[in-house]
């Protein structure tokens, strides 16, 4: 349910998505979509539903990958005035 409702606030408000983007206290809360998919893909390993899982944990793969390099790059270097500047 957080990854659809995070798609439908992508889709929705894009603008405000960036701007959450370029704070850091926000920015590192998309991360939590990574992990609540990731207990669900551990959930259904253990219910021996291995495929759906395996599909969940590869697309948590490629957001963890995207987010790991745009949730740092806009929340710390996309800053105005950069990283060092108040």
């Amino acid at each position: 349910m957080l990854v659809v409702l995070t798609a439908w606030r992508v889709v929705v408000y894009p603008q405000r998505v960036l701007e959450d983007l370029h704070v850091p206290a926000r920015a590192f809360g998309f991360f939590t979509g990574v992990a609540g998919t990731n207990v669900v893909a551990v959930c259904l390993i253990a219910l021996g539903e291995t495929v759906p899982a395996a599909l969940l944990l590869a697309a948590c793969g490629v957001r963890w990958l995207l987010l790991g390099y745009l949730v740092p790059w806009f929340a710390v270097l996309g800053r105005a005035g950069g990283p060092c500047w108040p």
